[in-house]
């Protein structure tokens, strides 16, 4: 369930990605995307320093089941909105967040990996995650060109959606171990 929870999530961060720079860049202009990347990315590394211990507080499936349900709401909202700037401001969390996500998954794979076999089990991971990518620049350059950027961000919400289903139901048996303190 993990290697599709990850490949759900990469299809979605794979859509989106082809089209994040241009839909910012609709008003703001190279600096304005910039600085919209550099302010995504600093709460990004703001919040994983916390990752940990809302791990440790919530347990993983409730910590990524939150940022994957935040991830998919903002999604929606940026896809929905008419409003430029709500939409810049609904953008800076989403990006931040996929880190926490990835950072949750990462728990999983720990988990569910045979000391004897982690290497391989991390190969077939990344393989999956790579695979989500290599046909989206064609299909999101037809669906944005067609349609918009506000149905790319749709169809990522409901890939995010997918993850979430994904590990939801195939993550029951998962118990989080004791944690170290942090």
């Amino acid at each position: 369930p993990i290697l599709l929870t990850s490949f759900f999530f990469s299809l979605h961060a794979a859509l989106v990605a082809y089209v994040n720079s241009s839909m910012l860049g609709v008003h703001l202009g190279p600096k304005g995307v910039s600085i919209i990347f550099t302010l995504s990315s600093a709460l990004s590394l703001f919040l994983v320093a916390r990752a940990a211990g809302w791990i440790k507080r919530f347990g993983n499936v409730a910590y990524v089941a939150g940022v994957l349900t935040i991830s998919a709401f903002l999604l929606f909202g940026i896809g929905v909105t008419s409003s430029h700037w709500t939409s810049v401001l609904l953008f800076i969390p989403y990006f931040a967040l996929n880190t926490l996500v990835y950072y949750g998954l990462d728990v999983f794979l720990e988990h569910f990996s045979d000391p004897k076999t982690t290497g391989n089990t991390r190969g077939t991971f990344l393989t999956l995650n790579n695979i989500a990518w290599v046909g989206m620049p064609a299909f999101v350059g037809l669906l944005e060109d067609r349609y918009g950027f506000a149905v790319v961000y749709f169809f990522g919400a409901c890939a995010v959606l997918a993850a979430l289903s994904v590990m939801l139901i195939g993550e029951r048996r998962y118990h989080d171990p004791q944690y170290a303190p942090v």
